[in-house]
């Protein structure tokens, strides 16, 4: 059974750069230092097979197991000795895991000095050892039977094939970003490689005397996602499930995935036969990153506002369509609540306004569509969209408005302006010629009529331009654009 939390898409305007930097190393730790490791181990292989090595130490080994009471793999370790190389491959790879029998076997104990045949053994071992330090996974693995510091950290950045690698970068990438999203680069980075020391810890205390190398990211990754559960707590979110031949989509808690992610594991480690996954390692990853999780939650060090964003659109989505809904069957005040519910939450929605205005708009003589448009007016945004927006709902509003249109100097001047800058000066010059006809004189005109007349100008209109700039000098001559307007007005191009 798969299971994948489908997070939402990553916000380039914020890029998860810890995230990408984390796969960028472990692709270059891949392709560049580990891009020989099937060469050298195979070399590696080869030169213990055509050495004295399998003559002298199969059968010491098998002898090993017995004394332990595993007679069947013994017997399988002396079958192996005979029936060729093949055979005695897969036993040189079963005593190279064994980390007691290497210990014994370093410390003197299974060849001992005295034996005729410890100084052959004794070279060709050294000699199959140094060849074994190429292949990286051998050499920065982590093996619980030789822990090492340096080991336990660069094991996370190891990886035992292409398929190996392609599965944990996916993974990361799907979680990662989000939990960097919510706690920001450093502590993500520390969820990964404390998640992924846990993950280690669990696999070295019940494989304690294994000296297979345990190499992958998938601990860290696992880390990761119990972190990504707890962080998310009781907010649903969507993930995708698999049960072989049957898929599907589905929402849940988020933290309920944590115990099915475990048992998941637990019953692959109890009942799924031999595997090459560390089952015991993402249980340990899981669980930790877990506790990490609660315990940034618990110093709150996690960014609220993005775990319940997913919660807010469908909130925002359920509103707005309800209130469509309501405003298409004419229910005006359903349909004004459902808007009005949604703006309080996002007092810059877009749609929210827009449909609001339209609510409104049903009785223009009311003071509630007159303080509409004029909110829509006031947005503080001037970017070229919602400067359309504006332009849009200022011609329905001067062509709908009863019995006239309401605005103050200050307003007129200030929407004159923003549509000037933002390249409608057809829009502005009505509002100027307005002010400038009724004497209604305000502070920031000045710079309004400068505006315009270069926004005019900019459009090879210089005549009107002109003309502006002439009302500026002779209506403001104290005003400190008069000056730049006489300047202009003495050059063959105001726009100059």
């Amino acid at each position: 059974m798969l299971i994948l939390p489908l997070a939402r898409k990553p916000d380039w305007r914020r890029p998860p750069v810890v995230t990408l930097l984390v796969v960028a190393v472990n692709l270059a730790v891949f392709f560049l230092l580990q891009h020989d490791d099937h060469r050298h181990s195979r070399a590696s292989e080869e030169l213990y097979l055509g050495s004295p090595l399998p003559e002298i130490e199969l059968p010491r080994y098998a002898d090993f197991l017995e004394e332990r009471g595993r007679y069947g793999r013994a017997r399988e370790v002396r079958e192996a000795v005979e029936e060729g190389p093949e055979a005695r491959a897969w036993a040189l790879w079963e005593l190279q895991g064994d980390g007691r029998f290497l210990e014994g076997l370093h410390g003197g104990e299974v060849v001992a000095p005295e034996d005729p045949v410890h100084d052959e053994w004794r070279r060709a071992r050294a000699a199959f050892e140094e060849r074994l330090e190429a292949v990286a996974s051998q050499r920065w693995g982590f093996k619980p039977a030789q822990p090492a510091p340096e080991d336990a950290l660069a094991h996370m950045f190891l990886h035992g094939g292409t398929g190996h690698l392609v599965g944990n970068m996916v993974f990361l990438v799907l979680v990662g970003y989000v939990v960097e999203a919510v706690v920001g680069g450093l502590l993500f980075f520390g969820v990964y490689l404390l998640g992924g020391l846990l993950a280690t810890g669990a696999f070295a205390a019940v494989y304690s005397h294994s000296a297979v190398p345990l190499v992958g990211a998938s601990g860290a990754i696992s880390g990761l996602m119990g972190a990504y559960v707890v962080l998310f707590g009781r907010r649903r979110i969507p993930f995708f499930y698999s049960l072989g031949f049957y898929f599907d989509f589905a929402r849940a808690p988020a933290v309920l995935l944590l115990p099915v992610w475990v048992a998941l594991e637990a019953y692959q480690l109890l009942f799924g036969g031999v595997s090459q996954v560390a089952y015991v390692a993402h249980i340990g990853g899981l669980v930790g990153g877990g506790l990490l999780g609660a315990g940034l939650h618990a110093a709150g060090r996690v960014d609220l506002e993005f775990l319940d964003r997913d919660e807010q659109e469908e909130r925002d989505t359920a509103d707005l369509e309800q209130g469509l809904e309501h405003l298409a069957k004419l229910e005006l005040d359903a349909a004004r609540a459902r808007f009005a519910a949604l703006l309080e939450r996002r007092p810059g929605h877009r749609e929210a306004l827009s449909n609001l205005y339209t609510v409104a708009r049903y009785q223009p003589h009311s003071d509630e569509f007159h303080r509409m448009a004029h909110r829509i007016f006031a947005l503080p945004e001037n970017d070229p969209a919602t400067l359309r927006f504006k332009r849009e709902t200022f011609r329905d509003y001067v062509a709908t408005a009863k019995p006239r249109t309401r605005f103050d100097p200050g307003q007129f001047v200030e929407l004159a302006s923003r549509f000037a800058t933002g390249g409608y000066p057809e829009e502005a010059v009505p509002m100027v010629d307005a002010l400038l006809r009724q004497g209604r004189m305000h502070p920031r005109l000045p710079r309004t009529l400068m505006v315009v007349a270069r926004a005019l100008t900019r459009q090879g209109q210089r005549e009107r331009a002109r003309g502006y700039l002439q009302a500026l000098v002779e209506r403001f001559p104290d005003a400190e654009e008069a000056l730049e307007a006489q300047e202009l007005l003495g050059h063959p191009d105001p726009a100059g």
